[in-house]
């Protein structure tokens, strides 16, 4: 008789902060238990199935859109999660996986639904400071609940709970610095010179209007500043699809003399731009301050305003509080308050630094390593 194959399920969805952990972990797993399969489950959002197929992977699709609003919406998002439970079960049921790990999304709770009917056992990994609500729907069938941040571990409401950081692409911080200035040809710019600093500034895949607004209105202040401190300044500026043209027009008419600004819709080799970065301005999703962390990045976040429970604050909150980084609010930052703050950290060697090893101190190269040892404990010899 043929051996059974071990299964591992993902169910991964919503967006990317949810599904590039689960690949992460996934490509871990197979590094470790090469005979184990693999498979995911996804939501039926386009950036949702864009993200998995950038990864050559194919999941199983399920038909959970996004969160329903009033009662019309509510009543058809639970329409959605029981159908998509049905399929998930129907899926599952033939060679139930010995593990299933839920990373958020609602599409997860519909799979955990379908892992229940099936007794199979269910490990929550939560990205995020704060429980978010599909997980809180499903912690009361979890057999554990894995961490990113200390924060999150009394949120389990008694079932196991160990921390692993949050899982991040396999080498992500290894970009060579000499390959990043061919790919972004930084060395026009001038951001390997003695006296220049390298800033990226990365609002996610679709970009983040609120900090670019609020940056593109501190650059004449920044461009003074560094003039006066004898800086150049490279910006490597992931701006987000269909920013691109406005923000590039608005840069010409400022006319930066001491800045020189590499506008990107999008940046494919992040580890390249994370290994030319001096300073990252970003938002403060769980995934981008896994990454920053990992690469030992000094960083500025901007937490998302309309965050649900503004979570994107506890997530920055150890950062900050380990001396990594700082924490600026876009409603209510002046330009020139941000470009001050800018300024005063890419003229400090000594603070750069400090910053530098403080952010390197607090990541988790090792989460996905981790957390696969976690799920490879369920999977049945």
């Amino acid at each position: 008789m043929k051996p059974r194959q071990p299964i591992l399920a993902f169910a991964a969805g919503g967006t990317g902060g949810h599904i590039a952990p689960a690949i992460a972990t996934a490509q871990a797993v197979r590094r470790l238990r090469p005979d184990v399969e693999t498979r995911f489950f996804s939501g039926c959002r386009e950036n949702e199935l864009a993200f998995y197929h950038s990864q050559q992977i194919e999941p199983l699709v399920l038909p959970v859109g996004r969160f329903g609003y009033g009662i019309r919406g509510k009543l058809r998002l639970a329409r959605e999660l029981w159908q998509a439970r049905a399929i998930a079960l129907r899926a599952m049921k033939p060679e139930p996986p010995d593990c299933l790990l839920s990373m958020g999304g609602y599409v997860s709770f519909a799979t955990v639904l379908a892992a229940r009917k099936l007794s199979v056992p269910i490990v929550l990994h939560e990205q995020n400071a704060l429980l978010g609500q599909a997980h809180r729907m499903s912690r009361r069938w979890a057999d554990l609940l894995a961490c990113s941040y200390l924060e999150t571990m009394d949120q389990g409401r008694g079932i196991p709970t160990e921390r692993t950081g949050n899982p991040v692409r396999e080498g992500i911080a290894a970009g060579s610095r000499d390959e990043a200035i061919r790919e972004f040809d930084l060395a026009q710019s001038g951001a390997i010179s003695g006296c220049s600093r390298c800033v990226l500034i990365c609002g996610g895949s679709q970009g983040a209007r609120g900090v670019n607004r609020l940056i593109l209105k501190a650059f004449k202040s920044l461009d003074r500043n560094a003039e006066k401190s004898d800086l150049r300044l490279t910006i490597l500026w992931q701006c987000g699809s269909g920013a691109e043209d406005d923000l590039r027009e608005a840069l010409r008419e400022l006319s930066l003399s001491r800045i020189d600004v590499r506008l990107l819709p999008f940046i494919q080799r992040m580890e390249l731009a994370y290994a030319a970065a001096d300073l990252i301005l970003a938002r403060a999703g769980a995934s981008s301050l896994a990454e920053i962390t990992v690469c030992g990045k000094p960083a500025i976040f901007f937490p998302l305003p309309t965050a649900k429970e503004d979570h994107q604050t506890l997530n920055a909150k150890a950062a900050v509080d380990a001396g990594a980084a700082l924490l600026i609010r876009e409603e209510s930052a002046s330009p020139e308050e941000l470009a001050g703050t800018i300024g005063a950290i890419l003229s400090d060697d000594e603070r750069l630094a400090a910053m530098a090893t403080a952010s390197r101190n607090i990541g988790r190269p090792d989460a996905a390593e981790t957390l696969a040892k976690i799920l490879l404990r369920y999977v049945r010899e």
